[in-house]
């Protein structure tokens, strides 16, 4: 039959021949490049997830440590606004692996929200706090807990609450000692920018944002 082809037809078929490995290899090549980009933006995503998960988690442990022993000494379990602790006052000395830019904002209250010490200017008032879903949370819980995100009433800020159960005589928390994190603040240090074409997020309970970057305003 192929004898029977006029001679283009012949040498289109060469051609065809000719030209159908070198088109399958090139496929083949697109095909395995497409494959090893995908393998290497994996790989890449996971490293800067794993990192950025493992500095936040390194932050939450510490925090949970320095606010379980504040929690313990006795002039904070005295929840007493008349003898405020000066340790509160040297957290940043006292707790140099927290490095956190805003470590002053630290609080205690009591069981009803009413304000013992803080170290936090304009701190909001008993009836806020009283009302604050991250405050009865860190009550119900009765251990060590880090709040969603929320906007400050104070600040106008995005920021979570790390807070830590005061023990009184009873089994339940007399009080809270806190930390105030803002986000914005937190992701710098922690996440800072990751690598062009990446965007690292952070969620909370609920599925929201908590730190997202770059481009934390969106």
């Amino acid at each position: 039959m192929f004898i029977r082809w006029s001679i283009r037809a012949r040498l289109l078929a060469l051609a065809l021949a000719t030209i159908a490995p070198l088109a399958a290899v090139i496929v083949y090549d697109i095909y395995a490049t497409a494959n090893e980009s995908l393998d290497r933006a994996h790989r890449q995503t996971l490293r800067v997830a794993s990192a950025a998960a493992a500095g936040i988690e390194t932050f939450v442990h510490e925090t949970e440590l320095a606010l379980g022993t504040l929690a313990a000494r006795p002039l904070v379990r005295a929840l007493d606004p008349r003898r405020c602790d000066p340790i509160l006052r040297e957290i940043p000395v006292v707790f140099p692996a927290l490095k956190f830019p805003d470590l002053n904002a630290v609080g205690v209250r009591d069981a009803s929200g009413n304000l013992v010490c803080s170290m936090i200017p304009e701190p909001a008032s008993a009836q806020v706090v009283r009302q604050s879903p991250a405050f009865q949370q860190a009550l119900r819980k009765g251990r060590f807990d880090l709040s969603n995100g929320f906007v400050s009433p104070i600040t106008r800020r995005w920021i979570a609450m790390s807070a830590h159960p005061v023990q009184g005589d009873g089994r339940e928390a007399a009080g809270l000692i806190f930390l105030r994190l803002d986000l914005r603040e937190l992701q710098e240090k922690l996440i800072g920018r990751p690598p062009e074409g990446v965007v690292v997020g952070v969620f909370d309970r609920e599925g929201k944002y908590l730190m997202r970057s770059p481009d934390p305003e969106k």
